[in-house]
C-alpha cells in the first residue's frame, strides 16, 4: 500500500474568540490521491535543486469536486478580510517551513478570483463529464454517434 501523505494542517482565524474562518491544508509527502498528476513538476524542481516536498495543499483528499476552499462563518461581517488573513498565514507558513510552493486543488470561481487578487497564479485545467441518458446499454449510446465516431471507438475498444 502506497503512503498517501495526507498530514492535517488546518490554519484556523478568529476573532476575539470566536472563530471566523477555516483553510483546509494538508502537508503532502508525495502526490497520490489529489487528481492533479504533478509527477513532472516534482521531478523538474528536483532537478533544478529544490524540494518539492513536503507541499502544502488545500483540497477535498481523494476527490476531484470543486468548492470552497475557504470557510467562513456566516456570523463574521468581514469573509473578504479574513480570506486574506487566511492568504497570509499560509504564504508565512510555507515559507517560515520551506515548503514548496502552495497549492489549491479545484477550488470554485470565486476563490480563483481571490487567489489571482492576491498574487497566486491560477493553473486552467478542464474536466469533461458524460452523463448517462438512459441508455439501456452501450450499444444503445453507440447508436446515437455518427457512423465514423461509432466505428472509431469501436477499433479503441479492440
Amino acid at each position: 500500500m502506497v503512503n498517501q501523505g495526507w498530514q492535517a494542517c488546518h490554519l484556523l482565524a478568529y476573532s476575539k474568540d470566536t472563530l471566523a474562518g477555516a483553510i483546509p491544508l494538508y502537508l503532502k509527502s508525495n502526490s497520490y490521491g489529489e487528481f492533479v498528476f504533478d509527477w513532472f513538476w516534482a521531478e523538474a524542481y528536483q532537478q533544478a535543486g529544490g524540494e518539492y516536498y513536503p507541499k502544502l495543499v488545500s483540497t477535498i483528499p481523494f476527490s476531484p469536486v470543486c468548492g470552497p476552499r475557504f470557510l467562513i462563518s456566516e456570523n463574521y461581517p468581514e469573509p473578504k478580510k479574513i480570506k486574506k488573513i487566511l492568504l497570509k498565514a499560509v504564504k508565512e507558513l510555507t515559507k517560515s517551513k520551506s515548503y514548496s510552493p502552495f497549492h489549491c486543488l479545484f477550488p470554485e470561481q470565486t476563490d480563483k478570483e481571490f487567489f489571482t487578487r492576491y498574487e497566486f497564479l491560477v493553473r486552467k485545467g478542464l474536466q469533461l463529464h458524460w452523463h448517462n441518458q438512459d441508455y439501456a446499454n452501450f450499444e444503445e449510446f453507440l447508436n446515437t454517434l455518427t457512423s465514423k465516431k461509432r466505428k472509431q471507438i469501436k477499433r479503441e475498444r479492440k
